[in-house]
């Protein structure tokens, strides 16, 4: 069976500071500078069965009293529509959380973390991801040379200007993207188009700084995320023509057939 498309929406407000986890990997981290809506679809986040949500909400105000918005500083809804062209609006809501049923757990903070789980079944099918068959592994921040190394040649292929090299490095990732969606979002051709078209125009890479690389275990072990310990990105790269244009990449890698592979 073909799986469903899966979305998702989350609305902040600008003096929050949230972590939200699909399944232990990262949808959303905060700060940002105001008001933000992200949406789009959830597949590659999900699993067959039961899922899971997480909250970590370091900063956030109550919401007002009225509990309507905009007095929800947080609001993150899971849903499917079955027409998402057609029938945008036509939905059926699989989770959905606010801010204010996490406070009623603390209700005399003000001001304070907050965490939040929730376990869920889809009941839609979506497709299973590679890294559930990957084995559980042992990281801390530092990463391993083997790890070092996977970024490493990821930086030096788009410092290379070599696209090539760079889509066969991301072939998991455009895969799996591919698979989650299957018939519902872009092909693996038109992802490599993309990648090329942007090649073409003559990225200038910023440098790699190893040193400065935050490697993260998460979902058991089976995905490394990686980051910088400033919160910039892992890779950063800009085009010469519109320096608008810019490429950031905080990879996620498993382990398939015995080496790291970038799968997000």
């Amino acid at each position: 069976m073909p799986p469903a498309l899966v979305c998702y929406h989350l609305t902040t407000a600008p003096d929050v500071l949230l972590h939200a986890y699909l399944n232990d990997l990262p949808v959303f981290r905060g700060p940002h500078r105001g008001p933000e809506t992200q949406q789009g679809g959830a597949n590659h986040w999900l699993v067959p069965g039961e899922n899971t949500l997480t909250l970590d909400v370091l900063r956030a105000p109550r919401p007002r009293s009225t509990g309507a918005p905009p007095g929800e500083p947080i609001r993150f809804v899971l849903f499917t529509a079955a027409d998402p062209v057609h029938a945008p609006k036509d939905v059926t809501i699989i989770h959905e959380v606010r801010f204010s049923e996490i406070i009623e757990r603390t209700p005399e903070a003000e001001h304070e973390p907050y965490h939040y789980t929730a376990r869920f079944d889809l009941g839609v099918p979506v497709n299973a991801p590679v890294y559930l068959s990957s084995p559980m592994s042992d990281v801390d921040c530092r990463g391993t040379p083997e790890l070092h190394q996977a970024i490493a040649d990821l930086h030096a292929s788009l410092a290379a200007g070599d696209v090539d090299r760079f889509l066969d490095l991301c072939s998991l990732r455009n895969e799996e993207y591919v698979f989650a969606y299957e018939g519902l979002g872009p092909t693996v051709d038109s992802l490599r188009d993309v990648a090329r078209g942007f090649f073409a125009s003559g990225p200038i890479v910023e440098p790699l700084e190893p040193d400065a690389l935050h490697f993260e275990a998460r979902a058991l072990g089976r995905v490394v995320c990686v980051s910088r310990a400033d919160g910039r990105s892992a890779i950063e790269a800009r085009t010469r023509d519109d320096e608008a244009a810019v490429l950031r990449v905080d990879p996620w890698l498993t382990r398939k057939d015995g080496a790291w592979r970038i799968f997000g």
